[in-house]
């Protein structure tokens, strides 16, 4: 597959997710890809768990109060995100509107077996609108463990694109993945282990793990070219 023949423009979104209310961040997101695709970005690449939020509670919850854990959980399964789902079908309108490739962290809800498991999940979609598929977190974190599963290689992918080959590492959940699958987490090979080469592998991971604090404004960091 060629390389882009020109720099091109990421566009790395960190930005507030309405807390726990997974429709009004979908609609925050869809305006944000919009913003993005109006500004040049051809890449728009947003935090683990944008929808419905990152979980931060399993860090903070003191001793003697574990109850809120369930009430907490319990409003983040309602809100977690099912693929495809309608959730996922706005996100796909925005993507194909704004002519960008999305990826979309968040909490995905298993509608595989019983449904009862979530997944910290990176949705991957086309600058057409198509979903062209998902990675679940292999190793949730120390106490993310409360909330999320654990992944498996049937996710691991890097998609081909007309911008490169793209995949994204999963913070040090991914660096805990033994030999050639780091290399695959890394953005370094594919799933059969090949090297892709310098420069034809793109892994972007723009935010930090607790969204929403006062260090964070909502804003675009729009200035990133890969060449």
């Amino acid at each position: 597959m060629p390389t882009p023949s020109a720099p091109f423009k990421v566009a790395a979104v960190q930005a507030t997710p309405v807390f726990l209310d997974r429709e009004a961040t979908v609609e925050k997101a869809c305006h944000l890809i919009t913003e993005a695709g109006g500004s040049g970005a051809r890449l728009v690449a947003f935090p683990e768990s944008f929808i419905p939020a990152y979980p931060d509670w399993v860090w903070a919850v003191p001793a003697g109060q574990e109850g809120l854990l369930n009430d907490l959980y319990a409003e983040l399964v309602a809100n977690a995100v099912e693929i495809p789902s309608q959730a996922t079908a706005r996100l796909c309108q925005a993507a194909r509107r704004a002519k960008a490739h999305v990826v979309m962290g968040l909490t995905e809800r298993n509608t595989e077996a019983s449904g009862g498991s979530l997944y910290n999940t990176l949705l991957y979609i086309d600058a057409k609108g198509n979903i062209l598929g998902k990675h679940r977190k292999l190793v949730p974190t120390g106490a993310e463990r409360l909330v999320w599963a654990q992944g498996d290689g049937s996710t691991l992918h890097a998609f081909e694109t007309p911008l490169g080959k793209l995949g994204w590492p999963h913070l040090l959940g991914e660096l805990y993945a033994p030999g050639p699958l780091r290399h695959v987490c890394l953005g370094r090979a594919d799933i059969r282990g090949r090297y892709l080469g310098p420069g034809r592998a793109l892994a972007v991971h723009p935010a930090t793990h607790r969204q929403g604090g006062p260090r964070f404004r909502d804003r675009l960091l729009h200035g990133a070219t890969l060449r």
